[in-house]
């Protein structure tokens, strides 16, 4: 594995997720890499990271690249954090494997995708370096769910699982291939029905909100996390959750696309 400590966390993707997850390495000192194929969200990304840093105990170890080969040259971890598209997902990990030294451990932080779909025409050395690390959202607490793409070398996952746990995370491993993982599998399901209630025109995002952070004794409620998530996003996520399971309701979806995210 290449150095933690010297080489640079490459972030692929700058949108909400990508850049909560290069402010948690860079709160912790870590070298941090950004790019994305609209130079401006990087840039944006940047900024927001730099406001939300303790400039006197947190040194601004992050940069901006303008070429993906930039941005991985020097790192010793690639974290993907693009749309929930699984084409383009396969298509960026295909040309990571390519670009990146070989031992650079390439992730992705997709929160439903399987890496093992992902990985389909990649080489089989390669595969061994890849794998999901989901990274929960601000809010939920410090676990990244850890899964083999399924030829994962098991050396791989013990590292990163060391390395998170000596910043402050606690890396839970997946113990077979799930999309969703674990913790996502069960959000999902709540995610769906929260998703009914306003469709059916059952409750408003804020009473559900209340009613729940009061029984769970949670920060914020589902709603909430929704939001900060990106409702773009739980609806790509959705989408994948309904082709793979056809058996479940599609009609909460389409009201929730329409309603909140093409409404604005």
């Amino acid at each position: 594995m290449a150095d933690s400590t010297t080489k640079y966390i490459a972030i692929i993707g700058c949108g909400t997720i990508g850049r909560q997850v290069a402010l948690f390495y860079a709160q912790h000192n870590r070298k941090v890499a950004l790019y994305d194929t609209n130079e401006d969200v990087a840039q944006d990304a940047l900024h927001w990271i730099e406001s939300q840093l303790d400039h006197s105990k947190q040194p601004n170890h992050v940069k901006t690249s303008r070429e993906l080969k930039d941005a991985v040259e020097n790192a010793w971890m690639v974290i993907e954090c693009i749309a929930e598209d699984i084409d383009a997902k396969k298509q960026l990990l295909k040309t990571l494997s390519s670009l990146c030294a070989s031992n650079t451990i390439i992730t992705t932080n997709s929160s439903s995708i399987r890496s093992s779909v992902l990985v389909q025409g990649i080489a089989a050395a390669s595969q061994r370096r890849i794998l999901n690390a989901h990274y929960f959202p601000q809010g939920q607490g410090p676990f990244v769910e850890l899964m083999s793409c399924g030829h994962t070398d098991p050396g791989v996952i013990e590292f990163l699982a060391k390395e998170l746990r000596e910043i402050g995370r606690r890396p839970v491993v997946c113990q077979a291939d799930s999309t969703g993982f674990i913790m996502n599998r069960i959000w999902a399901a709540v995610k769906r029905e929260i998703m009914m209630v306003l469709a059916d025109g059952a409750g408003k995002p804020t009473d559900i909100d209340a009613m729940l952070k009061q029984a769970m004794h949670a920060k914020y409620g589902p709603c909430e996390l929704m939001d900060l998530v990106g409702l773009q996003t739980v609806c790509d996520i959705e989408e994948i959750y309904l082709k793979e399971r056809t058996y479940l309701p599609s009609y909460a979806l389409e009201f929730f696309r329409e309603r909140y995210v093409e409404a604005g």
